[in-house]
């Protein structure tokens, strides 16, 4: 679910300030429903930077992955997209289904943004 305050930010950037691109991929255990006023995951257990991102025309993906070695043994729930490495803004929030995390296993998220 994208956040208000990204909306805030996008609007903003439209009226010619600056403008951080999310960058940053977090996961947490938190599998509270997301709302439009999350700022913040509801338990945040890791964040790292992006892995890589396209943009094309009005389109931008970005790709975040969890490896192999990472959070083992916790219960994803959660992950979000920041705008910086540690606070920062939340720009999306999702929750899913409980992944049991092993080593055998990577878990990549895929944002997509569209500016229509």
């Amino acid at each position: 679910m994208i956040t208000n305050k990204f909306k805030e930010l996008i609007a903003t950037a439209i009226n010619g300030s600056g403008f951080t691109a999310p960058t940053y991929t977090a996961w947490g255990d938190d599998g509270t429903d997301e709302t439009v006023n999350d700022t913040s995951l509801g338990n945040e257990l890791l964040r790292d930077g992006k892995e890589s991102s396209i943009r094309q025309n009005n389109v931008v993906e970005i790709l975040g992955s969890l490896g192999t070695s990472e959070l083992v043994g916790e219960t994803i729930r959660e992950a979000g997209l920041f705008d910086a490495a540690s606070d920062g803004n939340m720009c999306i929030r999702g929750t899913f289904a409980d992944i049991e995390k092993t080593n055998q296993f990577e878990i990549e998220s895929i944002y997509i943004i569209s500016v229509n």
